[in-house]
């Protein structure tokens, strides 16, 4: 790695090590995952209760799909930096991390990362295993090419990184609203839903899919879910790659540029 990202890198390592600190929070956070799956279980038992099928997607199909899209979702939320940014910004505990020699967007980006590191070994465990399980005693088998595994990877990381972003604008609204804690968390809950990790996009009404297929978030657990069942057109992959980083790149320029009109206005204000 260059030197120009040494710091991040070292920063990331620094708040893995820090998460790894408060181990009563991590303990808490295992047992969390771990009755989230139960729970999962049952309520999609019930749900199937006398019915072979929902939609396209069987009981153990059902179960697969919500496991990775709840893994791929922990790793695209971000709403605790949203949080943690609205905090930086309204206390004034933002002028020191300014004074820095460092881009403030990247050093936010591996922070984040390094704290995804601790937990998503716990989310490996809690979901993914769990998803192999039911997969072997299902009968179901995984029928993935390089190429669909090139996609889960990508998307995958776009997703990360489109979720960072989008974050990152939510935290920037306390520069111009006093308490934006319930917008970031009306958005938290949007997501869960329109992410596909509640539900399949495939359930909901067409026209309303339609819409949320053309968003972002899809490709925060509801896209990767659909490569791994096989429900992806392959066809229609370069659309839906040039889609992602088209949200990603629009996203980025939002950000810079929102971001130093912010700073103006917050040092303009004696920040």
């Amino acid at each position: 790695m260059s030197g120009k990202y040494e710091k991040y890198r070292k920063n990331m390592f620094l708040a893995l090590k820090t998460a790894y600190m408060y181990r009563e929070n991590f303990l808490i956070s295992v047992v969390m995952r771990f009755i989230v799956v139960l729970l999962t279980l049952y309520l999609w038992k019930a749900v199937y209760a006398g019915r072979d099928a929902l939609g396209d997607y069987s009981f153990l199909e059902m179960i697969l799909y919500l496991f990775l899209a709840n893994f791929i979702y922990g790793l695209g939320n971000f709403d605790g930096f949203s949080y943690e940014l609205v905090d930086s910004i309204l206390q004034g505990k933002l002028n020191s991390a300014l004074l820095r020699p460092v881009s403030y967007s990247r050093m936010a980006f591996f922070e984040c990362v390094g704290q995804k590191l601790v937990y998503a070994p716990i989310d490996f465990l809690a979901y993914v295993i769990p998803l192999g399980a039911a997969a072997v005693y299902g009968g179901w088998r995984l029928r993935m090419g390089p190429a669909a595994w090139c996609m889960l990877l990508l998307t995958s990381a776009g997703g990360v990184l489109t979720g960072f972003l989008i974050s990152f604008l939510m935290g920037m609204i306390a520069f111009y609203v006093e308490n934006p804690r319930v917008l970031i968390f009306i958005k938290g809950e949007l997501f869960a839903l329109l992410s596909g990790s509640l539900i399949p996009l495939d359930l909901f009404p067409q026209g309303v899919r339609a819409f949320i297929e053309m968003l972002p978030v899809k490709y925060i657990g509801y896209y990767q879910s659909s490569i791994l069942l096989g429900h992806v057109r392959w066809e229609e992959c370069v659309y839906d790659l040039a889609l992602l980083a088209g949200w990603i790149l629009l996203l980025t320029l939002l950000v810079r540029r929102l971001w130093r009109l912010a700073l103006t206005k917050y040092i303009a204000n004696g920040g």
